[in-house]
């Protein structure tokens, strides 16, 4: 049961989460205020007694057996519980079954209570600080298909919806906030951020699921020193819950509620004249399928078809098999392996505009030394200075930009691959930041045949000799306009490439240099 708290109460036999048992996980108990009007007091992160299942059916038939009204409202106060008609589905699962939303619980709940309750109103955020945050993140170069926040920071975050919270916690706030945050909140918040970032990225271990854990946990508690416990909320106890429905059901992407949300705001368009909305929306459903199914009349089909059949086309992304993109993964990770894995483009798709070139004399050596790092028998005379030039290339769902594109943005990228003086170093493992001025689609003859290969002709940023000195988590500092000499490194093949970065040019100790924040990588299996 996938829902925000209020709904999940009610809908899997629970009180609201004002109660004193409100906790659809535990048997903690809350302290309410001593006035009518006062906050409740959901602080407190020790271990608790979870609820079970066979005990949660007990108390709702013992509240079901009392005779009068009163007595069963003092029996739910009591328990926390209320009957529920799923009960009589002997296998559903009341606690088990009952999903933490991460959207609700992480994005819409913790950092928008953060901002919106705790910074602004303390004045620990000021109106000139959200002004200041509000140019800083318009002059980041975002990659094309990531969003970005609108002008409504400077605003007090009015009308942020959920993914504009994700993206603001996850990428933007901890090099945002660095400068404007005292000390002692920074780092409160970095560890929010952190376990952010490891939950929502596409693939997760336990070890660093317990990593995610491990920040909340200490984010928690120590909110609760620094603020009070009036000003911990019950998202804040259920943090300490979310790794259970992870366990349960995988990473959040598998369970967590934005697509419905992004659902809303479209039956949220429909026109409706306000009377008996959902007949009218099960209606147009019904009534674009019934279209759809229609046979096309044979006297347009020839001239209209093609444009109709476009309805049925799907718009659901490419999926791919899992051992495939492990695969791709181990590549862009570690120590490069030489072997016949490198030809394994079939889920690649070089994106337009593209033309036929050619590389000089230095650049075919430079190629020619990039494929006798990472192919097995690979002899300089096997390569051709004619190739095919491609503006984009996607795999695994991602899309990755050039100079040459019209998505410029996303020709930033992390890759490790290069050594001293543009040279390649195979056995390092130090992902540095590159940017990509067009893709190598070319032949080569190896073992007996012609095989395709990818390759992305690169400029890579100079190290800064402050690189891990800005102190906010992933944020490093890097040379801007000044890149590594032209040499091997200049070719690195794709399935190297780790992950997208946001760039920005700030002042550092009077030197303009490149800010960097990598992202997670997307990936649709």
């Amino acid at each position: 049961m996938a829902c925000d708290v209020p709904a999940a109460r009610k809908l899997c036999g629970f009180l609201g989460h004002g109660a004193r048992r409100g906790c659809s996980k535990c048997k903690k108990e809350f302290i309410p205020g001593e006035h009518f009007g006062t906050k409740m007091n959901f602080g407190g992160f020790e271990n608790c007694m979870p609820r079970t299942k066979i005990e949660h059916r007990c108390e709702a038939q013992e509240i079901l057996a009392e005779d009068t009204y009163q007595g069963r409202e003092n029996k739910k106060s009591k328990y926390g519980t209320r009957y529920t008609e799923l009960m009589k589905m002997e296998y559903f699962d009341c606690i088990r079954f009952t999903i933490i939303d991460p959207m609700h619980n992480l994005f819409l709940g913790t950092a928008k209570h953060m901002m919106k309750n705790v910074w602004l109103p303390n004045k620990i955020l000021k109106q000139n600080d959200l002004k200041s945050i509000q140019e800083l993140i318009d002059n980041m170069k975002v990659p094309s298909n990531m969003g970005r926040i609108p002008n409504k920071i400077a605003s007090n975050f009015a009308s942020f919806t959920s993914d504009q919270w994700k993206l603001w916690t996850v990428v933007y706030s901890e090099f945002a906030l660095k400068k404007y945050l005292p000390s002692e909140d920074y780092k409160l918040w970095h560890l929010f951020v952190k376990a952010c970032r490891i939950l929502t990225a596409p693939i997760i271990t336990f070890r660093s699921l317990a990593l995610a854990h491990s920040s909340l946990m200490q984010f928690c508690r120590k909110f609760e020193t620094k603020y009070g416990q009036l000003e911990v909320t019950p998202n804040m106890h259920l943090h300490s819950h979310l790794i259970n429905c992870v366990v349960d059901y995988g990473p959040v992407h598998n369970f967590w509620l934005f697509s419905f949300e992004r659902f809303n705001g479209v039956l949220g368009d429909f026109k409706t004249n306000q009377r008996a909305v959902e007949i009218q929306l099960m209606r147009r459903f019904l009534r674009d399928q019934d279209i759809r199914d229609l046979p096309f009349p044979s006297l347009f089909k020839e001239k209209l078809g093609p444009v109709f059949s476009q309805m049925k086309t799907s718009v659901v992304d490419p999926v791919y098999d899992v051992s495939s993109a492990a695969e791709h993964l181990s590549l862009s990770q570690g120590p490069v392996t030489k072997g016949n894995f490198w030809f394994n483009t079939a889920s690649f798709c070089c994106i337009s505009p593209h033309r036929m070139d050619y590389l000089d004399d230095d650049e075919l050596n430079f190629l020619s030394h990039s494929y006798s790092v990472f192919l097995q028998g690979f002899e300089f005379q096997n390569g051709t200075a004619i190739f095919e030039r491609y503006a984009g290339v996607e795999f695994l769902g991602e899309r990755y930009g050039s100079l040459d594109s019209r998505s410029e943005r996303s020709s930033y990228v992390i890759a490790p691959w290069v050594g001293v003086n543009g040279n390649i170093d195979p056995a390092t493992c130090d992902a540095r930041p590159v940017v990509v001025s067009y893709y190598v689609k070319q032949n080569v003859f190896l073992d007996g045949e012609w095989r395709t290969l990818i390759m992305a002709r690169v400029n890579w940023f100079q190290e800064h000799p402050d690189r891990h000195m800005h102190q906010s988590g992933t944020t490093e500092i890097w040379c801007k306009d000044i890149f590594e000499p032209l040499g091997p490194a200049s070719f690195i093949p794709v399935q190297r490439i780790q992950c997208k970065f946001v760039g920005t040019v700030q002042k550092w100790k009077r030197e303009n240099v490149l800010f960097v924040l990598p992202l997670e990588r997307n990936m649709y299996l």
